[in-house]
């Protein structure tokens, strides 16, 4: 039901920046202008796809070309530099690190945030790998989801069960779309990735999620992996 809610919320926000967006082409000459949307490889950005296949964006005469990143950081750039006109979902850290550098540049239509019932990041292994917690971790080799967000709670997951990332695992940042072939050839021995790779994983290639989503006490997950729907608001008008 907590997840239903959330793609309705999503849902709505696409159609606030439908509205917005609809506004800016009707002040051009070129109403036809095609808006590129950045996404992720994850499942929050799913409303997104449903938007464009029900014709959302077609009903309001917006021709939408979707641009896909591996990480937050890619999506902020490109808003920035106008590559991309919005993007699905960015972490909040992004969104700051922007507003900070140039106030009013994005503007933000909806907040989304973990719980318990409602995750996006697992720490998954194999189901054979003999590993059964996060302190078996130790002397291993972890992928996590690329991107200061993801790395910067990944790592403090585990140090809230006792490992230091820096001195007793190998961490190397990966590529969403790396992870399953990584976990299955051995290459690593265990991700931090995002849904829906996680439970692909668990699906397809006999993994097990260790830590699913968000897990009390880390009180500071809904503040680390927020999600943000956010538009550049300086956009260029079409000469």
């Amino acid at each position: 039901m907590t997840r239903q809610l959330t793609l309705f919320s999503t849902i709505v926000a696409l159609t606030l920046v439908l509205a917005f967006s609809s506004g800016f082409l009707s002040s051009c000459r070129k109403p036809t202008q095609t808006v590129r949307i950045g996404y992720l490889p994850i499942y929050v950005d799913l409303p997104l796809f449903v938007a464009k296949d029900k014709g959302f964006f077609d009903k309001r005469g917006v021709q939408v070309e979707l641009v896909r990143f591996a990480s937050s950081p890619e999506i902020g750039t490109a808003l920035v530099t106008n590559n991309v006109q919005a993007g699905a979902s960015i972490a909040y850290s992004v969104v700051l690190g922007v507003e900070s550098r140039d106030p009013g540049k994005i503007k933000v239509f909806l907040v989304d945030s973990e719980t318990p019932e409602n995750y996006l990041d697992s720490f998954v292994v194999l189901r054979d790998s003999g590993i059964k917690s996060l302190s078996d971790l130790k002397g291993k080799k972890l992928a996590s989801f690329p991107g200061p967000t993801a790395v910067t709670f990944c790592k403090m997951v585990l140090e809230k069960n006792g490992i230091n990332p820096d001195k007793d695992l190998s961490f190397v940042e990966l590529d969403a779309a790396s992870h399953l072939s990584a976990l299955e050839s051995h290459t690593v021995d265990a991700l931090f990735t995002y849904e829906p790779t996680a439970t692909q994983a668990v699906l397809e290639k006999n993994a097990i999620k260790l830590l699913p989503g968000a897990v009390d006490p880390l009180s500071l997950l809904s503040t680390m992996r927020l999600i943000i729907f956010a538009q550049i608001l300086r956009r260029p008008r079409v000469p």
